[in-house]
């Protein structure tokens, strides 16, 4: 019997681990980027990493004669797909201007709030409500 209620105790344990795994993974937009610090800058797409729970776009940026290295999280790819910007319409290679907000801890890391294409097309990715 003790033998069977430990199994039991220790498959809720593991069971409820992995539940919570991905809750504990997703971080606060807040706690990682300032949205009192926009940033505007204009890069060739490098490489894009279409993972969840957000996409990970890298660019290289030119400014006063240097190249900087970019990495701009984004919202999710449902949210993405649902504003027409998913990995079919952005790709590498491809120039774009984007504008959002820096990250606390890094210069060249931002969340994405918009993205504007070669032809003048912008798309609103994000609204600054921290709860959306």
């Amino acid at each position: 019997m003790k033998k069977t209620l430990l199994c039991a105790a220790m498959a809720a344990a593991t069971l409820g681990g992995f539940t919570l795994t991905p809750a504990l993974a997703h971080h606060s937009l807040t706690a990682q980027f300032d949205l009192s610090r926009p940033f505007e800058i204009k890069g060739k797409l490098v490489s894009a990493e279409w993972v969840n729970p957000h996409p990970y776009l890298h660019f290289t940026v030119d400014e006063d004669g240097k190249t900087f290295e970019w990495g701009i999280e984004t919202v999710g790819l449902n949210a993405l797909r649902t504003k027409g910007v998913g990995k079919e319409a952005i790709k590498v290679g491809e120039t774009y201007t984007l504008r959002g907000s820096r990250a606390r801890n890094a210069k060249a890391v931002g969340f994405l709030r918009e993205i504007e294409f070669s032809d003048g097309k912008k798309f609103q990715i994000w609204t600054g409500n921290p709860n959306a």
